[in-house]
This record gives C-alpha cells, sequence and structure tokens, in this order.
C-alpha cells in the first residue's frame, strides 16, 4: 500500500497530543510519517513533544506566531510536500484517537474507487466521553445559513450511518487525501484563523468536481474543543460571525447572499437579545464589522476599490460641485497636460509611454502625472518626473489649468473628474485592442451605458458626462471597430500605435540561459476581484513543473491589472523555482524578454505579433 503522512496542530495541548499520537503510531498499517505544528504555544508544550518524541518517524515544526487552525496544518503540509516521500494526507485533530484501522480503511477505498474523482475522506466521530453517541457522521453545507452542519450530532450510534455515502462537508478533524488535492485546490484558506476553514476548503473540493466521502469503517474519538476550550456549544460568536460573512462573500451568488443576510441577521438580533438578558458578554458586532470589511483592502497586485454606495456617491457629487465650476473659471494653460491611468492608481500603460515619450521629447510641455496611489507617485518621481496625488490641492489647480487629460479608461476613473472642465481636451489612449465587443458596440454594455447616462443626472452634475476629444488606435480596420464602439465619428479615432508598443522596436535583444514562456489572461470577473482559474481547471503545478525543466524553459503568470491571484495560489507557487507569479509589475517592461506568449482574448495578443515570436 501506498504511504500516508498524518498531520496534528498542537495548541497548549501537549497531553492530548500526546495520547493523539501515541495512538496514530500503533496503526495496523503503519503512517510513512507523524507532522506536529505546534502553534506557538504559552505553556510550554513545543519542550514537552521535542522531549516525549525525539524518534525519527515524528517531525514537530514551530510556528513563531499562532496563526490559526489552517496556517499551524498548511506549515506542516508544505513540509510534508518539500521534504518527504509519500502519497496522502491524514489531517486530524490532536484531541482524538483513532482506531488502529483509520489508515488501512482509507486506503483501501482508495486503492478499489477512482482517485480522480475523490476529493476528501472522513469517517465516524464519536464523542470521546460517549463512545456509542455520534458527534459527526458526515456533513452537510447549509447555503441559507452559511454554514457546515454534523449529520447525527447528538445520535447513538445504532447503526443508522453505516452506509457509505457523499457529503457536502465534511469537518477538518478527519480528513484523508491525496497530496495531488494541495495541487489542484490549494492551501487551506488562513483567513478564517478559526472555525469555517474547513467548509471553505470543502467547497472549493465540490468546485472542482471532486468527492467528499463519509466511510463509516473508519472511527475515531474526539475530545471536543480540548484545544480551543471552545465547543459548538459555547462557540466564539466572533468568529462565528465574522467567518460565515467572509465565507457567503466567497462562495455564495447574489440571490444566495441575500437570503443568507436575512437569515443571519434576525438570527443575530434574536441571539444578542438572549445574551443581553442573561447579562453574558457577547462579541458579535466586531466580528461582523470585520466579515463586512473581509477583501476590501487592496493587498496584492489588484488597486481597483469596490464602488461606493448610491447615498455616499450624491454627498461625494454634491460637495465637489464648487470644484466643477471653479475649474470653468480658470485659463487653460496650453502647454499643461496631466496624465492618469487605470483608476488612478497604476503607472502602466499607454498613459506611461505617452508620458515619459513627452517629457523626454518635448520639453515645452508640461506633463503631470496624477495618481491616488503613493508608491505609483513615489516611482514616478524618482524618474525624475513630476507627479502629484489626485485630490491633492496641486492635483486640484493642475486639474483646474490643464488643457489635456490623457487616459487609459476615462476621466471618470483615471483622474480627478470634478475639476475637468469642458474646455480640457479628453484624449483616449485606451488599454488595448478588443478582441470581444466593447461599450456600444456590445448589446449589454449598451444597453448599460444608455440607462447609466441620464441627462437629468449629467444636468445636475455636469462633470458626470463622459467624453472623448480624440482616440488613438493602430490600423483602419480598428479605426473601424473603434468608431463603432465609442460611438464616435472617424474623424476623432487617429491612428497612431500604441505608445506601448514602441519598447518592441527600442528594446535591445537579451542573452538567457533559459527559454521564457509568460501566461497573461484577460479580465476575469468583476473589477478588484479576486479569481480562482486554475485550482478549478487543474492546473497541475508538478507536472507543469517538470515538464519546463525536461525543456529547459520558465514559464510567467500575470493576471490582468484589475484582476488578483488567490493567496493559496501564490503560496503553491512559491515552491517551484521554475514557474513566476508576477505582482505589481508592467509587463511592457519586460515583454521583450520572453520566447512565447500563452493568452486567450487579451489584446496583448496583438501586440506580442510585432516580435515576430510564437
Amino acid at each position: 500500500m501506498k504511504s500516508t503522512v498524518a498531520i496534528l496542530v498542537n495548541y497548549n495541548n501537549a497531553k492530548d497530543t500526546i495520547e493523539a499520537v501515541k495512538n496514530l503510531q500503533r496503526q495496523s498499517v503503519p503512517l510513512e510519517k507523524i507532522v506536529i505544528t505546534d502553534n506557538n504555544s504559552s505553556d510550554n508544550s513545543a519542550a514537552i513533544l521535542q522531549k516525549k518524541f525525539p524518534a525519527d518517524d515524528i517531525v514537530i515544526l514551530y510556528s513563531k506566531e499562532n496563526n490559526g487552525f489552517a496556517s499551524g496544518n498548511n506549515l506542516a503540509i508544505k513540509y510534508a510536500l518539500e521534504n518527504l516521500d509519500f502519497e496522502y494526507f491524514l489531517i486530524i485533530n490532536n484531541d482524538t484517537i483513532a482506531d488502529e484501522n483509520i489508515n488501512q480503511n482509507f486506503l483501501e477505498y482508495y486503492e478499489k474507487n477512482d482517485p480522480e474523482r475523490i476529493g476528501i475522506l472522513t469517517g465516524k466521530i464519536l464523542d470521546y466521553y460517549k463512545p456509542e453517541y455520534f458527534l459527526a457522521a458526515g456533513g452537510k453545507f447549509s447555503r441559507t445559513k452559511c454554514s457546515g452542519y454534523h449529520i447525527g450530532d447528538g445520535e447513538k450510534d445504532a447503526g443508522q450511518y453505516n452506509k457509505i455515502r457523499e457529503c457536502s462537508f465534511a469537518t477538518a478533524c478527519l480528513w484523508f487525501f491525496h497530496k495531488s488535492m494541495i495541487t489542484r485546490i490549494g492551501y487551506l484558506p488562513e483567513e478564517y484563523f478559526l472555525y469555517l476553514e474547513d467548509v471553505d476548503y470543502c467547497l472549493q473540493v465540490i468546485k472542482a468536481g471532486l468527492k467528499i466521502i463519509y466511510l463509516p469503517s473508519v472511527k475515531i474519538l474526539h475530545k471536543e474543543g480540548a484545544s480551543t476550550k471552545i465547543t459548538r456549544k459555547t462557540p466564539n460568536y466572533y468568529y462565528t460571525n465574522r467567518n460565515r460573512i467572509i465565507c457567503a462573500k466567497k462562495h455564495l451568488s447574489k440571490n444566495e447572499r441575500i437570503k443568507f443576510y436575512a437569515f443571519f441577521f434576525l438570527s443575530r438580533s434574536l441571539r444578542f437579545l438572549q445574551y443581553l438578558l442573561s447579562g453574558k458578554p457577547i462579541n458579535t458586532f466586531k466580528g461582523i464589522k470585520e466579515g463586512f470589511s473581509f477583501n476590501k483592502k487592496n493587498d496584492s497586485d489588484a488597486s481597483i476599490q469596490f464602488p461606493k454606495s448610491t447615498i455616499k456617491k450624491l454627498i461625494k457629487y454634491t460637495a465637489n460641485l464648487p470644484s466643477y465650476f471653479i475649474s470653468n473659471l480658470f485659463k487653460k494653460d496650453k502647454n499643461l497636460w496631466i496624465f492618469g491611468a487605470w483608476y488612478g492608481q497604476s503607472y502602466s500603460d499607454n498613459s506611461k509611454y505617452f508620458f515619459e515619450y513627452i517629457n523626454k521629447n518635448h520639453p515645452e510641455i508640461k506633463a503631470i502625472w496624477l495618481s491616488q496611489n503613493s508608491a505609483v507617485l513615489k516611482e514616478i518621481r524618482a524618474k525624475g518626473f513630476k507627479a502629484f496625488s489626485t485630490f491633492s490641492l496641486t492635483g486640484y489647480f493642475c486639474s483646474f489649468k490643464a488643457s489635456v487629460a490623457v487616459v487609459t479608461h476615462s476621466k471618470l476613473t483615471d483622474l480627478n473628474f470634478y475639476a475637468i472642465s469642458p474646455r480640457t481636451k479628453i484624449i483616449q489612449l485606451w488599454h488595448g485592442i478588443p478582441l470581444k465587443k466593447i461599450y456600444f458596440d456590445d448589446e449589454k454594455s449598451a444597453q448599460r451605458f444608455r440607462e447609466r447616462k441620464s441627462r437629468i443626472k449629467e444636468l445636475i452634475f455636469p462633470f458626470l458626462k463622459e467624453r472623448f476629444d480624440l482616440i488613438i488606435t493602430t490600423s483602419f480596420e480598428f479605426q473601424a471597430i473603434a468608431g463603432k464602439a465609442f460611438d464616435l465619428p472617424i474623424e476623432k479615432i487617429k491612428i497612431t500605435g500604441y505608445p506601448r508598443d514602441d519598447v518592441f522596436y527600442h528594446t535591445p535583444k537579451k542573452q538567457k540561459k533559459k527559454k521564457k514562456i509568460i501566461y497573461l489572461p484577460t479580465l476575469r470577473k468583476a473589477i478588484g476581484s479576486e479569481i480562482d482559474m486554475f485550482f478549478q481547471y487543474g492546473f497541475d503545478a508538478e507536472q507543469i513543473s517538470r515538464i519546463l525543466e525536461m525543456n529547459n524553459a520558465e514559464l510567467s503568470i500575470k493576471l490582468h491589472p484589475a484582476n488578483r491571484f488567490e493567496q493559496k495560489f501564490i503560496d503553491l507557487i512559491g515552491i517551484f523555482d521554475n514557474i513566476k507569479i508576477l505582482l505589481n509589475v508592467d509587463i511592457y517592461d519586460s515583454i521583450c524578454d520572453y520566447d512565447i506568449l500563452i493568452t486567450d482574448f487579451s489584446s496583448i495578443y496583438f501586440d506580442f505579433l510585432l516580435t515576430g515570436k510564437p
């Protein structure tokens, strides 16, 4: 039979961990290795475990911080993948006593069934203090409550759950899976700290087309809450509230979230009233607040913020009306041009290369870059160019005085549109040749733009009126397409080529030891969203790494600027030397270094044709 590595996480509970490990050492089919993560215990657990288990079949890892259950497991998983030769993981709580045949029963089921369809195996979890009673016989996920529930909880074991069956959830108290799952799904999500990380992971497993299977032949006894001192009867409401909201935002559809929020707030209100009357403390609101704030901050390579509420927008529009009227009073400086790109958050694309061209070749023009990102301002100033915060006093003044505004998307997103008067010319450089229909060329988009374009709203807030005085493109064919897409006459669309494509003509060739390949997909889902476009399609990093090594090549992956990688994917790719993830970089600074481009319907396809490379 193939070998198994067991993983346990210890926190201030050496006594139970020792009992669990001794029990695992008596398996009828021995384990390859037992890996224990001590999650920064404060009670000398780490030293106790090290003294108790000096043997070669036990590995003890030490986390410098307690970052939660998932983090402790991930530390051990990474160690095992990098250092051990095995096939399967057994994730088991440190306050459990396992039947001596669990490894054998799990392995036999895997080898007798289709391993390509199996995600997670689990078994009977019985109460340590009342072994004839269930804590869980598999589980199910409720989309209304956004939570996992244990089947059979509290029931006496009378054989009613003695059939193998598929589940929609299994508690991470007992998991068994093939190590390839980490490549397909990734590591356990660490944002939860406590509760629902197993729910989240199970949802990802099912989304990937894999099954969660309950095996009644596998049995363990569980001392529920021995490590955390928390049970389902005495939960931590901060984490349950916070994490259910996070899980809902990640995995429920819009309609499902509406149903969940209705149930959630009704149930939380009743729970809060219950605890208020009983005089017990409850940390309800902090958890709810942090749950809703989750994922709103920029913590990766995307920089687009979520849209404000309608009320906040109206307040902001009203407060900025004076700026618009003031802008109309200023005399425009014909030599003052302002530049912006990518929602005011990035120094990149056609605006960047046109900005640098103007600075180097037309000193008579005062080119100013405006950005809301302090890192961008620092980068530009380091190059010796002028850059100011979009909504600073200097930024407002430049917007008032500018005769030309250059954008890659729109004045409404890239610049301070409150301070730009109708007398300022808007040059739209755009951000790529479309392989898909955009704006008025697409029926759904056209309808959305018409609904958004309210004459009454533009009359009250005239700065909301979208306009382009000039759009550039690359050929006669795309001139016609752009005219239709932006609903503009051909005279306003000039064939100039894209400034960013100048790199293909002015970048010297470099000697390379390896063939370089880059994968550049286009925008997925909504702007600013975190996307999983790898695990759900069976992205096998190990196999890709081997193929790259055989061909003396390396692969770089960069998402569309408005998308973000999942952290678990970043963590996974980090263990491979020949696969790289590119974050916060302008790909046109290095695009000429690559020998092969892989893409879909991204406009970089047309740009890369200029290299003559595949």
